[in-house]
């Protein structure tokens, strides 16, 4: 993993190390705990109180994330929603990769949900990059890089460093503000893509440029409607799209 991708994660057992209130102990924070194992300076965020099922993450630039971790198995899948959106935006789809026996890590990134800010889009895929590696150092013996929209965008670029065994992509914009796929990049992605859109998504023009600069392999799914990115999960399709999905990582990198 190129050295963007470092990370320290705190888990919920070490949360109750400090407390049953899930407050850090006296002077320490995940920013702390984190830049005294890798000498990233940032500036200090108190680790919120988690669920059962969240962990802290840290990534190469010091940004504290909160992410949602579930299931088991040797294959590790990362979630990154859409622009405003949460880690929960994915639960129909984490719910069925979980039956199905995968480890799934659903991110809050930078500046969303409770894991800090800014949300600055060009460091987006830094927090992608740590997610993986959190899933790796874990156990898992491979991931899966899956995104919406904005984290569409994210996944791509972060799959030029992290090299996963498969990405999954829906209705992603080729550029998103400080962030653009160039022809270069999407010519390095050759692990197996599965590109997923409505027919009238508000973004498929640029979704299909996306599409074309990709290198081999790669699929396409496209379903009648409007729904954009992880709102497919919502729509009249939303069975067929989540067995779509499910059945993709299964084939490609199950393992």
């Amino acid at each position: 993993m190129a050295g963007r991708g470092l990370l320290v994660a705190l888990s919920v057992a070490a949360m109750a190390m400090t407390g049953c209130s899930g407050e850090p102990s006296q002077g320490s924070s995940a920013t702390d705990e984190a830049s005294a194992t890798s000498g990233a300076t940032a500036t200090p965020w108190p680790t919120p109180e988690l669920r059962e099922d969240e962990v802290v993450l840290q990534a190469s630039d010091g940004i504290v994330l909160v992410a949602t971790l579930r299931g088991e198995g040797p294959t590790g899948v990362v979630l990154a929603h859409m622009n405003g959106g949460q880690a929960s935006d994915w639960d129909p789809l984490t719910d069925a990769l979980v039956d199905a026996g995968y480890r799934v890590l659903a991110l809050n990134l930078r500046g969303n949900g409770r894991s800090q800010p800014p949300m600055e889009s060009a460091s987006l895929p830094l927090d992608v990059e740590a997610g993986a590696q959190y899933l790796l150092d874990a156990g898992a013996e491979r991931v899966v890089l899956a995104g919406a929209s904005m984290g569409g965008t994210t996944v791509l670029e972060a799959a030029v460093a992290v090299r996963p065994a498969a990405v999954v992509v829906m209705a992603a914009p080729r550029v998103f503000e400080g962030l653009e796929l160039t022809e270069d990049e999407l010519a390095q992605l050759t692990m197996p893509k599965l590109f997923v859109t409505a027919e009238h998504d508000p973004l498929r023009d640029s979704f299909d440029q996306i599409v074309a600069m990709a290198a081999p392999p790669s699929e396409e799914a496209t379903y009648p409607g409007i729904e954009h990115g992880t709102r497919l999960f919502g729509g009249s399709h939303a069975a067929d799209v989540i067995r779509r999905i499910a059945a993709f990582i299964e084939a490609e990198a199950a393992g």
